[in-house]
């Protein structure tokens, strides 16, 4: 499938949100609003996002390895999409 993050994108997984003024870990699946296009496949629709980590296949020394792309915020729609 077609995504902005890395042709060889293999997974996405929603990250856990801290918030410092309970000092606790919120949950997983928690969204936010942002008016910004989604970083995976560049939808313009404003709306939820999750923030989410990539994971992806790199090639290193003749040979593909999953590696961690880096944290993007990701539409509802990637998200189960690539999950």
């Amino acid at each position: 499938m077609k995504n902005q993050i890395h042709p060889e994108l293999v997974s996405l997984h929603a990250l856990r949100s801290f918030d410092n003024s309970t000092g606790e870990w919120g949950d997983a699946l928690d969204p936010h609003f942002s008016k910004f296009p989604c970083e995976c496949c560049g939808s313009h629709l404003g709306g939820d996002r999750f923030d989410c980590e990539a994971l992806g296949l790199v090639k290193r020394g003749g040979r593909q390895t999953l590696h961690k792309l880096g944290e993007f915020a990701v539409c509802p729609d990637c998200l189960v999409k690539w999950q």
